[in-house]
């Protein structure tokens, strides 16, 4: 592959460690991991470089090469944080090595304790192995170096959410919104919290902007069109439906909740021919429903 830029042809370890975070950015991790690996031609020895090809071998799925470059990396530097902070990540999200995974956020929270990035990935950590309690430590830790970045509140209302503290995580997420009213995270979440609360008028609302930041939001669509049945809106929670099956074609969520929209219209309709019709299309979306469950098995 031939590397190309506006300037001049690279010729140094950072202009192509440059090259390669621009393409890294943009997705392109194969045109990235050519760029790194010049850098390496040139200098094998340069941690920064073994690093971001560990992150590259990652985004690529190649779980033991990216293992391989970070542990060079934290050979060659080794208090090079944001290398403890991936294999961390690898070993808890790829291998299931929540031990491994300690080991390392530990390491980048000694090398830097005041990163609230670092207080949060290992504050879902704690979640994921059931220690609630230093989980929530972790996120508060995060929000008191730094109660400017929306993430840590998300983060924070997030895992209340999952905690089902629903009341909690409003407080959160309303202060995540009052942060940066553009990320979609932030309305789905508090969309749900409403939603699970019983505040369905509320839910729909954030669930509109989620879905109109973004057109693609599968829990925006799915969470509006269930308030849409909870509403007693069946028209417009199938439309919702229809969305998360673009989206996502093998979602078996989608039909079946599709197929109870079709079901109630089907009991309201003074129409024989009009209510056979809707019962004919919830029991083709429950066998969708059923056959893709199946193959999950």
């Amino acid at each position: 592959m031939i590397l190309t830029v506006t300037a001049a042809s690279p010729e140094t370890v950072d202009e192509y460690l440059e090259i390669g975070e621009r393409y890294f950015a943009e997705s392109r991790f194969h045109e990235a991991h050519t760029a790194v690996m010049e850098a390496l031609r040139l200098n094998p020895n340069y941690a920064l470089a073994n690093f971001h090809l560990g992150v590259i071998y990652y985004r690529l799925n190649e779980i033991s090469l990216a293992l391989e470059y970070l542990s060079r990396a934290i050979e060659l530097n080794n208090k090079l944080a944001e290398a403890y902070i991936w294999q961390g990540r690898i070993y808890n999200e790829s291998l299931n090595d929540h031990a491994r995974a300690f080991e390392n956020y530990n390491m980048a929270i000694y090398l830097e304790p005041e990163n609230d990035r670092y207080h949060r990935a290992r504050a879902f950590l704690f979640s994921d192995t059931g220690d609630f309690v230093q989980a929530l430590a972790g996120f508060n830790r995060a929000i008191e170096i730094n109660p400017l970045n929306y993430e840590n509140f998300q983060q924070r209302g997030v895992f209340y959410v999952l905690q089902g503290l629903y009341v909690q995580a409003l407080d959160d997420l309303n202060e995540a919104i009052n942060l940066n009213n553009e990320i979609v995270k932030n309305f789905t979440f508090r969309g749900t919290s409403f939603f699970r609360l019983g505040r369905y008028e509320e839910a729909m609302e954030d669930f509109n902007v989620a879905v109109r930041l973004d057109s693609n939001d599968v829990l925006g669509y799915q969470q509006r069109g269930l308030a849409n049945i909870l509403l007693g809106r069946y028209h417009e929670a199938i439309l919702d439906f229809i969305e998360v099956v673009r989206i996502d074609p093998n979602n078996s969520d989608a039909y079946f909740n599709r197929s109870v929209a079709y079901r109630h219209l089907a009991s309201l309709s003074e129409n024989y021919f009009q209510a056979w019709e809707y019962l004919e299309k919830a029991q083709e979306d429950e066998a969708i429903a059923e056959r893709l469950d199946g193959q999950r098995e």
